[in-house]
This record gives structure tokens, sequence and C-alpha cells, in this order.
């Protein structure tokens, strides 16, 4: 790439801008003040943050870690992403409210027949028709529970609606509401028996007691009268209620046809996919499913101990990165209350549909049979991962687990048994040796070499999709941000009595990073609300500056390696990883798996050599795997999940999951159905160049304008020397041989790209007083730019900048999405890649694509 000597005084060095009330677009803040820049992993809304109070970290004594090598208990179990319009997602706060009631709902299952050859044929015509009332119903439900409004103040607000209405319909209460749904959905809900304890699902009718705790089946021996019952939601079923909506056969559609992307962007591109099983899927219905497995507990503590297993499913093929975990399928929850003893028998429902729609598939039936809109659809779906936090994935493949001797899944390490760092008894560690040792094969997963502790065979061994140790993911919520960041606080805290940290803070420093925190959430972005509850914001943002910072100031002598596993982390959270097969030396700013490897090597040689073995847990080890967990399944973010609970009933949990698992889909389906029009009326008015469905858009919030002369922005801005300067780079002309146009085709104050809403400067976000304007863009430089005779050298850096506005310009027949920038120069980065210090000086106007902003930046103040 080449890149005009115009453009060269983009500096190369590392930074940090003056902060001021303008370009920080917060009034609050002195310009005196330092502060340090962040970039963010988040995309607008994407993710439920597990969030604690924001004073909570004015000191970080309100972190609990339990044992070091110890799983932490997940207390979620059901997975949804955040709408980017709102703080809360709608089906979050759908099932805060509709999961509380105790009574069983019966059986309800669609009735279906066969083709010739077997296939099952399942009706999905003539659906049920939802009113009004309908929709306004749950319209009101997600402004009161985002609202944080309790059931009793929900109820006197329905009141008032109805009295002020005075309507002939008044609105239902959300048990009639929801009550009247799921009775008018028919999903294939099918009813199994198991253990009065949880320890197994009695598939076979001549069972009658438990195989582990020998309780009975049934009551007085009635088969009647089973001790507990489970739920389970055909995946058939869901698949058809959700293609019978014609919006989501139209994201089918474009998904399957759209372009693939550069690098490592989604599970598709990864070297499993792409070598073992993209033959599978021919089709815009073939259909690929990742599944996840996740112990909770619903009660915290106390008489109501309890644990409970959730089974769900997400689409990671068919639909967009945004849209699948909005659409998850919780299958069952298996209602304890002890774990399970077999988890397999739990899922003998699942894994025989999966073998059905993986060979012969279903044909849905959807449309009107009233009228020639009626459609036949042959689906077919596969499953490409099947995974969960540690312990999960060792119930799925019958593994020991990371306490035993062969601890890891994915390769044959022995552990070392050591005193636990606290001093409370033993533990396993996995200091190994230098070189990684010999991955686990086939053998392994189908039991044959029981020695090395997985000790019989698992039916996913069976699958056609089936092709390694990583065909069980490494999910990154669990490794990095319950397990990684926790216990990196714990090191920053001191909590070990038996072992020196190699990165312990005093209390006041401990503190001073607390309260720089809390006085700059409003100069974070919109994924970072102030509360940082999420620790994996913890390690990406607060580590590499404030705490930094500190460690610095302490004279820690291994800011290198805390900076390594940092821009690791940071690797791994990324949606978009370059790979090349054999990748060479680093060149620019491209993250790719070469450096992951080098983080990895480097923070494996710390923690062998320089840290007590004792700290070395199973998590530390298994970051040794995420190059190769990448190489095959692509980025982490692509497939991981989090799952949040909302089982309200202590009297009878098990009878409230099953109910909230059928309330939840019926809901979703509905949800699809009357919102879906209903939206259109409101919709935002959306611009966008290209037809893929990653493509930029720009967004009319409150408006687009159309045809503005650029000379409106001169007196400000220069903007139109600074778009000719652009086009002179983009064709590669000293001078532009054409006139240039002088109207901008388009003005937008919104951008949404990469799942992200990006605001400018010229239109600020009047719906939150956060920092939603700074970004990070790559920007090319010339590294030989200081010395005149040298020929040019052309490398990507990134760039802290802030965007102004958003428009569109032609010249010569090419038509651009183009952003103003005002670029930060002169700031410096510390080794752990994080800009610091502070500047009074240094930063320029500059025009670039949208494609190269990467994501949200923020400002913490030190």
């Amino acid at each position: 790439m080449e890149v005009s000597d115009d453009d060269s005084i983009l500096s190369d060095d590392l930074f940090i801008p003056e902060v001021t009330t303008e370009n920080a677009s917060n009034p609050d803040h002195d310009s005196n003040d330092q502060y340090s820049m962040c970039s963010s992993r988040h995309n607008n809304g994407d993710r439920f943050i597990q969030s604690s109070p924001l004073n909570d970290y004015t000191d970080f004594d309100d972190f609990d870690f339990g044992e070091d090598n110890q799983q932490q208990p997940y207390q979620h179990d059901y997975l949804e992403y955040e709408d980017s319009d709102s703080e809360v997602s709608n089906m979050d706060l759908f099932e805060d409210y509709f999961v509380y009631d105790d009574e069983d709902i019966s059986d309800q299952s669609r009735n279906y027949h066969q083709t010739e050859d077997g296939i099952r044929i399942i009706d999905f015509r003539d659906q049920a028709t939802p009113t009004d009332n309908d929709y306004w119903n749950l319209r009101l439900t997600t402004l009161i529970v985002s609202n944080n409004i309790t059931r009793k103040g929900h109820e006197d607000i329905i009141n008032f609606c109805n009295d002020w209405r005075k309507s002939p319909n008044p609105l239902d209460s959300v048990h009639v509401a929801t009550t009247r749904m799921t009775l008018a959905f028919k999903a294939d809900n099918q009813v199994y028996s198991l253990c009065k304890n949880g320890c197994m699902l009695f598939t076979n009718d001549d069972d009658d007691h438990c195989d582990y705790c020998h309780e009975q089946r049934y009551k007085d021996g009635d088969p009647c009268k089973p001790f507990a019952k489970m739920h389970y939601l055909s995946i058939s079923g869901l698949l058809g209620s959700m293609l019978s909506v014609s919006e989501y056969r139209e994201m089918f559609h474009e998904t399957f046809n759209s372009e693939p992307n550069e690098g490592l962007t989604d599970i598709t591109d990864g070297l499993a996919f792409q070598e073992r099983q993209a033959h599978l899927f021919t089709n815009e219905y073939d259909i690929g499913l990742s599944l996840y497995v996740d112990g909770f507990s619903p009660f915290d503590r106390g008489r109501y101990s309890l644990s409970m297993t959730s089974i769900h499913l997400v689409i990671v093929k068919n639909l967009p990165a945004d849209q699948r975990l909005k659409n998850t399928f919780q299958i069952a929850i298996i209602p304890g209350p002890k774990k399970p003893q077999s988890i397999h028998s739990f899922l003998t429902p699942l894994m025989n549909e999966i073998k059905e729609l993986s060979t012969q598939g279903v044909i849905l039936k959807i449309g009107t049979s009233a009228t020639s809109s009626e459609e036949n659809i042959h689906i077919r779906a596969h499953l490409l991962l099947a995974s969960g936090d540690v312990p999960g994935v060792a119930d799925l493949i019958h593994h020991k687990g990371h306490g035993s001797h062969w601890g890891c899944r994915n390769c044959r390490i022995p552990s070392t048994s050591l005193v636990s760092p606290k001093g409370r008894g033993h533990g396993q560690y996995f200091p190994g040796n230098e070189e990684l040792h010999d991955e686990r094969n086939d053998n392994d997963f189908k039991g044959l070499l029981p020695e090395f502790g997985i000790l019989k065979k698992n039916p996913f061994t069976d699958l056609a999709t089936y092709h390694s140790p990583y065909f069980y993911g490494l999910d990154e919520l669990h490794l990095i941000g319950q397990n990684i960041a926790r216990q990196l606080l714990a090191m920053f805290k001191g909590e070990f009595t038996n072992v020196i940290s190699p990165f312990a803070l005093e209390k006041n420093q401990q503190k001073a990073v607390g309260d720089a925190i809390k006085s700059s959430h409003l100069l974070l972005p919109l994924g970072l609300d102030g509360n940082l509850g999420d620790m994996i914001d913890f390690l990406l943002f607060v580590v590499p500056t404030l705490v930094y910072e500190q460690l610095e100031a302490s004279g820690c002598e291994y800011l290198d390696e805390l900076g390594s596993l940092v821009n690791l982390c940071s690797i791994t959270e990324s949606w978009s990883i370059s790979y090349l097969p054999t990748p060479p030396e680093r060149v620019g700013d491209d993250p790719q798996p070469s450096d992951l490897e080098r983080y990895v090597e480097k923070i494996h040689n710390f923690m062998r050599t320089k840290v007590a073995n004792n700290l070395y847990t199973i998590s530390w080890h298994l970051l040794r795997h995420i190059p190769a967990t990448i190489a095959t399944l692509g980025p982490p973010r692509s497939y991981s999940c989090e799952i949040k609970s909302h089982i309200k009933s202590k009297s009878s949990p098990g009878p409230n999951a099953s109910n909230g698992l059928l309330k939840i889909a019926a809901t979703r389906h509905f949800q699809r159905i009357l919102f879906k029009d209903k939206d259109k009326r409101s919709a935002r008015e959306v611009f966008h160049l290209g037809e893929q469905q990653h493509d930029s858009e720009f967004w009319g919030t409150p408006r687009l304008q159309y045809n503005i002369a650029m000379s409106n922005y001169d007196e400000d801005y220069n903007l139109t020397y600074y778009i000719q300067k652009y086009w002179e780079r983009e064709t590669g002309q000293g001078r532009l041989t054409d006139p240039l146009n002088l109207n901008l085709e388009v003005v937008s104050p919104k951008m949404y790209s990469n799942n992200c809403e990006f605001d400018s400067l010229l239109f600020p976000n009047n719906r939150t007083n956060k920092l939603t304007s700074f970004v990070t863009v790559l920007i090319p430089v010339d590294l030989e730019a200081q010395d005149r005779n040298a020929d040019p050298i052309s490398a990507w850096r990134r760039f802290f900048c802030e965007t102004i506005m958003f428009f569109v310009h032609a010249y010569e027949g090419s038509r651009k999405m183009l952003c103003l920038l005002n670029v930060i120069e002169n700031v410096r980065q510390n080794n752990a890649g994080a800009a610091y210090g502070y500047s009074r000086h240094g930063s320029r106007f500059y025009v670039t694509e949208v494609q190269y902003i990467e994501g949200f930046a923020g400002l913490i103040e030190s």
C-alpha cells in the first residue's frame, strides 16, 4: 500500500492526547487531569454484564475468588444478547417476569406425518394470529422491566393504563398474557421422567429405579406418577417456529449467499469447518448448531441449595452474528436437585434428534393453507460444537476433571500436586515443560485410553462433524472472565498466605485504582457502563492502564509479562483475527495467531519459572491452547456465550424451570410475529452501499441529510481539503485530474458497523451522557517518513480518534462511505499496548473509509 508524503506526518509514535472539555464530550472533567485511553472489545450492547455496584471498586476487597484451581459456580441459566437500542434485552425482561408460577403446563405438540422415505413433515401453517392487545402487553412489559419497576408497580401501571384507556380490551396481567400465548404456541414439548435426585433421565420404559442412587422412578409404583419430570423442546419444532417467519428465512438466505470475510471472523472460517464440515452445508437450510451445557445454582445459599443444568443451542452458521444470541434455543433444564450423574442420559433426546436432522432431515410446512403461499422447507442440522465451562465439558467427555492427574482435556500434561496458595489443602497444578505436551487424539475421546483420565467414549465422536479435542471449544467467558481475570485480581490484592504475588499492590494503590474507575465512568463507551463488574473488561481496560501505572510506580519487574497477558486476551476477545497457515514475522498492527503464540510462550515461561508453581492452575495452562483453538474454530467470541438465571420458585423450582422453558419459547415466537410489522412503522432510515450483511450502514437518527454542500463544513473543518487528500490517496494521483464533486451525497449522524453503533460529534447521542464518539482506527503510515531519501514503507497503525461526521462522497463513479476524524497524535503506549500519559498538543483532521474504524475507545482518569 502506498501512502502519500503529505499524510506521512501521521505519527508512528506511541500516544495520548490533550484532554479538553471539547474533545472528551464531558463538561465535568478537568483538562489538567491525566488520562489513559482504552480501546473497547464491546459491541454496543452485545452481552450481559454481571455487575457489582460501582463503589465496590474503590478498593478490591469485595471480590471473592474461592479456591484458586476450583471452578466458580456460574449463577446463570438463560442466554441472551442485549438489543443495541436498550440497556436490557427484551427476552431478559420477559423471562424475569414470565417464569414465576409453579403449576405444570400440559404437553403440547404438533401433528406430523412422514413421507414415503420416512422423513418427518411438521406443519407450521396457519400460525395463531396475535392481536394488537398482545403487542401492547409485550411492549408495556418491556418498558416496565427495563426501568426496574417491581411486579406490584407493574400491576399498578396496568390498572392505571386500563382506567385511562377505557378500552373494551384492557391490558392483561403478565400471568394471563403469557399463559394465553403459551397455550397458543404449539411447541413440540416432550415430557420425560427422571430420578428424583436428578441423577439420570429415564430413557427406557422398563427402568423403575435410578442406576446411581437407586431411588424409585414412580410414586407407589404407578407409571402415571413419576417422582420428577423434565420438559424437552424439540429442535425441529423450535427451528420451524423461527423459519415460519419470513424475515428469518431471508436472514438464512442472505447469510448463505454472503461473501466470505478475510481472516477469521466466524466459526465457519476455522480449519475444522473448512476442512471437515463445509461439505455438509450445501444449501441455505443446512443449519449449523452449537450445544452448551452449564450448571448453575438459582439460589445462592441457605436451605434452598440446589444444582440445575441448562441445555441450550445456538445457530452459529445461518444467522448474522448480531442475531444469534437473540435467538437461542433453550431446549431443557435439568431440574436437579443434585448434579447429574449421567449427563448423556439427559442428552439422549437431543442426540437422537440431531442424528435424524443430520441425515434425512425434516420437512417444514409453512405459510397459509388457504392461500397459494404454502411452502415446504427441507432442513438439516449439524452440531459443530459441544461446549461449556471446564467442569461441564469434563462431564460431556467423561473426563475425571481438572482436579485429576491428567487434568487437561486437550493434551496429556501430568499435573503436580502442591499445597494451595492459601494453604488450604492440596490442589493440582500444571507448570509442565517448556514445550506443550502431546495433544489428545480420537483414541482418548473414544475411551480407548482411560489411563489418561477420559474414562469412556462420548457420543459426539460418532458425529460426521467431529474433528479433534477442539470440538469442545474453549469458552472465553469462563476461562478469561471467570478464572484468569479473577485470579489476576487476587494477585493484585495479595490474598495468598504462602506465596509471594508478583503483582501485589498496596492498599493505598488499590484504592487509587478504584477511585479512578469511579471518576471515569462517563468517559467510557456504552459497553462499559461504569460498573465494570465484567471481569474481562477489568482485565482488558483497567489492568493495562490504571493497574499497570501503579505497578510501574512500584518498580514491578514483570510488566512485559503482564502486557503479554493483556495482549493475548485482547486478541482472543476480538471479533476478527488475521490468519495465515504459516504466519510470517509480525508486520504492522494486524493481530495474527503468530502473536498469540509469542504471547502464550512468554506467559508460560513467566508462570513456570518466575512464579510459584501452585499459582499455575488449569486456567493458566488452557491459555496455551488458545492459538490452536482459534485456528480450528475461529474467534471464541463468535461461538461462546453467557447464561442468565431467573428461576423464581423456591417451593417447586423444577416445574418452575420447565414452565419457564415453554413460556420463553412461546414469547419469543410471538415476539417475532408481533414486533416485525410494528417496528417497521418507526424503523430508522438506513443507508448502505454494500449488499453483504456485515457491510457498514448509516442510520438516520434523527434523520439522514442528502446533497449537502461540502463548503458548509469548510470553516470549522476544512472538509473540502481533507476529502481531496483522501481521493488523492485512494486514486494514487498526486493531483486529481477531474474536478471534485462539491456535494456530499449523504450526511449521517450515526454509523452501524461490526455490531456497534458509532455516534459523531456533530450529532451527539442525546440518549446518554456516555462518550460514544471516541474510537480506534487503523491508518496507514510511512515508516520512513523521517528520512526523505528513503523509499516509503507503508504499514498500518492504530490511532485514537474522535468521529466528527459520517458522509458519502463520490468521485469518478466511485462512491465511498467516509468519516471525518480528529486523529490524536503524539500518544505513548506501554508494553500492554495501552495508551497513557499526557500531552498538550497533537491532533489533526483526517478522512478515511468507515471500514477502518475498529471499535470504541474510552478515557480513564489516572
